[in-house]
């Protein structure tokens, strides 16, 4: 993941959690997707 974060025009969002950071952080997952998913 980190090396897709370096990549030019690719925005990357960071929070604290372990891998059920859909559970934990749900509100930052789906404000860091939506605007992604609303574009395709």
């Amino acid at each position: 993941m980190q090396a897709i974060a370096q990549l030019p025009h690719v925005q990357s969002v960071s929070v604290a959690g372990t891998l059920g950071l859909y559970e934990e952080c749900a509100i930052e997952v789906v404000n860091a997707a939506l605007p992604f998913l609303q574009a395709a």
